[in-house]
């Protein structure tokens, strides 16, 4: 094969430039050579291995850094590459391969915390430095982290993956500025900028499901738009569009650094970043050259004559306001500011259950880790519980963490403050006492909730006087009464959407952690475009309002059609409005088409005692079922879709053909609460989004 050769060209120039020609570069620098400048100018150098981002001694976190060590190891380590220690100095890593997101933060970045240092390893990644007077751990939101006491990063050396070595793009490195020179940065400012910088990244919710179906890593920062990137983030597809990106920013960096607009210099760096970041094992999509120089060149001329007409588009955007405002309070006056404002929410609780005329109270607390927030609710919630249940009001608190483990740590600690406590154990999980399944018929379980049926009602006891046959020692049912009995009740996040069954409405409030948004978030995927012309209509139930069975199915196959019409010319995408309507689709069409769906399901005869074939029956009919909920769920969405007057849809997409030419719909959209939990008091207990 004769890729590598040119890949090779395409390289030629960069990899054999003088050191002068890279105004932005730091040339190569070895530990034997600089490291006591370093050290002298405030800096805790560290001897790198060659190629490599690691250190080479041993113990290196708490060595102590000073001149003996120094010169010890620019004996041992003379020609390798230098790291510097992060402590004092602290290093925010921005590592995002959208080159328009990595500058968008880095801008941020300077206009919050001060102009600094930069330094570019693999581009569009890059990392400022700033210092700290008193060292905090490592922290991160998102693809952005603080570098902090115990870690290290590489100041000069050669990077990895591109072989290349690492540089300062604006011409000042640490050999020139000392430590103190930095802008200063504390801990609390850190998170504050964190918690901006979270907010502007997608999240990586989705990706993360992705990866573990497939078993494979999420493509790395790919938008809707982006070009297509393999494992290792080099992209594969939608070159020539990366390719003129890279060009937009060498000139925009350019003029914000003030350099001369020289082609010359901005091509090489162009080609540079292009062939660190580019799979050029492969011609264009011609197949019959392969990218070189010229091309660069031609997206560096056309960036150049944009920006001297006045024409070239800018990338910064709308100044950033800052809408998180630093901690001001000590611990202790913090605490003390918590104590009053629980307080007072428990008396709002207390007086609204009395006249329940107005909407239910509603807190939330937004503070750091380490003050106390769930201790200081519990002591003030458990009382609270005790006074409205003397007081005959309804008394039961709520609360909802993230895991059923979690559940069981949550319980012993109200417990510990005098409460009455239960778990809410799914019926798929084991007893933590015996290790036994809490469900000894789970599989019938499962088929009573695909077909919408109460597990309860119509496994455990039906209203038919007959019960399961594991009834009277199952766990399950045995949680069932503590749960009944609890004052304060401790469940997954998951029954904020499932509910809970209680006799009687004695519900006080609901605690919830903010992390409970991500399992708001439903994906239905189980049908494909194609199935709206082959899935039957024939199965609707007898006794359907209007026209009767044969015109119902009528009726829904006619707007099947409609739908499938349109979306088979559609492509892939979010929906268009333009496509449904242009086939004469209205909201009332899809509401009454939902309608007709949902006739399709069958009462799958499901309970208890049933013989094998009865129950392989039912379980067929309950996965019918599920399926034809699904056909329900994208009728309905696109009633609202249709309803909402936007033209694209943000929860409706068409997916790329899978490898049998098939089509996915694929929605997504945000489970509501259970209505047994809406118009409750919630208290909210919130922290910055930073992971610590």
């Amino acid at each position: 094969m004769d890729a590598a050769p040119h890949e090779d060209g395409l390289r030629q120039k960069t990899t054999g430039r003088a050191a002068g020609d890279r105004l932005f570069g730091a040339g190569h620098t070895t530990f034997g050579d600089r490291a006591l400048e370093l050290l002298e100018l405030g800096y805790e150098p560290l001897p790198l291995v060659p190629g490599l981002k690691r250190p080479a001694p041993t113990r290196w976190t708490q060595v102590r850094i000073d001149t003996t060590q120094v010169l010890e190891w620019a004996r041992r380590f003379h020609n390798h590459g230098i790291g510097l220690r992060t402590g004092r100095l602290v290093g925010l890593d921005i590592d995002i391969l959208d080159p328009e997101l990595a500058h968008v933060i880095g801008h941020l970045a300077r206009a919050r915390l001060g102009t600094t240092l930069l330094r570019v390893g693999l581009w569009p990644k890059r990392l400022l430095l700033n210092r700290t007077e008193t060292p905090f751990p490592k922290c991160s939101a998102g693809k952005v982290e603080w570098l902090g006491a115990g870690q290290q990063f590489v100041a000069f050396g050669r990077h990895p993956d591109s072989g290349r070595d690492y540089y300062w793009p604006d011409g000042e490195t640490p050999l020139g500025v000392p430590l103190e020179d930095l802008p200063l940065v504390s801990e609390a400012k850190a998170h504050a900028f964190l918690a901006e910088a979270e907010a502007l990244q997608p999240s990586q919710t989705d990706q993360r499901k992705a990866s573990r179906a497939k078993g494979s890593r999420p493509e790395p920062d790919k938008g809707a738009s982006g070009p297509t990137r393999d494992d290792d983030g080099r992209v594969t597809d939608g070159r020539d569009g990366w390719l003129s990106t890279i060009a937009f920013h060498a000139v925009h960096d350019a003029v914000d650094a003030e350099q001369t607009l020289d082609e010359e210099v901005l091509t090489g760096r162009v080609r540079e970043r292009f062939a660190e970041t580019t799979d050029t094992s492969r011609p264009k999509k011609d197949g019959a050259s392969w990218y070189a120089e010229c091309d660069a060149r031609a997206k560096v001329r056309d960036k150049l004559r944009l920006h001297s007409d006045g024409h070239l588009p800018g990338r910064d955007g709308e100044p950033v306001e800052a809408d998180y405002h630093l901690p001001t309070l000590d611990v202790a006056a913090a605490r003390s500011r918590l104590d009053e404002v629980l307080a007072a929410f428990c008396e709002q609780v207390a007086a609204w259950h009395v006249t329940k005329e107005t909407d239910p109270p509603k807190l939330a607390i937004r503070a750091t880790v380490g003050l106390g927030k769930s201790r200081a609710a519990r002591t003030h919630l458990v009382p609270l519980a005790c006074r409205m249940r003397d007081a005959g009001l309804p008394h039961r608190v709520l609360v909802f963490t993230a895991t059923h483990a979690l559940a069981e740590e949550t319980a012993a600690a109200w417990a510990a403050e005098g409460a009455r406590v239960a778990v809410l154990r799914g019926y798929e999980r084991t007893d933590p006492e015996s290790g036994e399944p809490m469900c000894r018929d789970f599989e019938a379980v499962q088929a009573a909730f695909r077909s919408g049926l109460s597990a309860q009602s119509s496994i455990c006891a039906p209203v038919s006087g007959d019960h399961c046959p594991f009834f009277s020692t199952c766990a399950k049912q045995a949680n069932r009464r503590d749960v009944a009995s609890a004052d304060v009740v401790v469940a997954p996040y998951d029954a904020l959407f499932s509910g809970l069954a209680f006799e009687t409405d004695d519900i006080a409030l609901l605690v919830i952690d903010e992390a409970v948004w991500p399992r708001a978030l439903e994906h239905v995927n189980a049908v494909c475009v194609e199935d709206l012309a082959t899935e039957p209509v024939s199965d609707i139930a007898p006794g359907s309002f209007g026209r009767g069975p044969e015109g119902a199915m009528a009726d829904l196959a006619a707007a099947r059609r409609k739908l499938s019409t349109a979306l088979s010319t559609h492509g892939p995408g979010p929906v268009r409005r333009t496509a449904l309507l242009a086939v004469g689709l209205t909201v009332e069409d899809c509401l009454h088409s939902a309608r007709l769906e949902a006739w399709r399901k069958q009462d799958p005869g499901i309970g208890p005692g049933l013989t094998i074939a009865l129950r392989q029956k039912a379980f067929a009919i309950a996965a019918r079922n599920a399926r034809v909920m699904s056909f329900v769920s994208i009728w309905s969405e696109v009633a609202a879709f249709l309803d909402s007057g936007q033209a694209s849809s943000g929860r409706l997409h068409i997916r790329k053909p899978d490898s049998s030419g098939r089509h996915k719909l694929d929605l997504r959209r945000v489970k509501p609460m259970h209505e047994s939990l809406r118009h409750r008091p919630v208290l909210i207990s919130t922290l910055p989004c930073v992971r610590v």
